[in-house]
């Protein structure tokens, strides 16, 4: 079973490790507060693959996928559920 609220703060954590300790909610909106750029995104993508043993797909992903961390964690546990089913 995929803990959404473990994924939330696993992530939050790494985030406001990346970002220089910005104040990170569940709901700050990741793009638009510049938590997340072109660059960090892939560190974030990386994270989230290597953390969770989920293999985020080029093409499975959009960027509103990670608008904040509520939004991404029902993404994730979508596909971990959907993996898990295969």
């Amino acid at each position: 079973m995929f803990d959404k609220q473990f994924f939330k703060e696993s992530v939050r954590r790494f985030l406001i490790k990346m970002s220089g300790n910005h104040k990170i909610s569940y709901e700050t909106k990741l793009f638009d507060e510049g938590i997340i750029d072109s660059l960090n995104f892939v560190q974030l993508v990386l994270f989230i693959e290597k953390k969770f043993g989920i293999q985020l797909k080029p093409f499975s992903i959009q960027i509103e996928d990670f608008e904040s961390l509520t939004t991404l964690s029902e993404v994730i546990s979508s596909m971990a559920l959907e993996s898990k089913n295969k």
